[in-house]
């Protein structure tokens, strides 16, 4: 079940980046305006 949320949430990642604010402003109660800097770090493991 979780794969469902991760693909979801690394589609906004990806194809939705101006969605990105909102959602940490949503979910943490910050209060960023969209002029930060995102950097992007792969942080995937991928099996040996």
């Amino acid at each position: 079940m979780a794969n469902i949320y991760d693909g979801a949430f690394r589609t906004i990642l990806n194809d939705c980046r101006k969605l990105i604010i909102p959602v940490i402003n949503e979910i943490f109660g910050e209060t960023y305006t969209g002029d930060e800097e995102i950097r992007f770090f792969p942080n995937e493991h991928l099996p040996c």
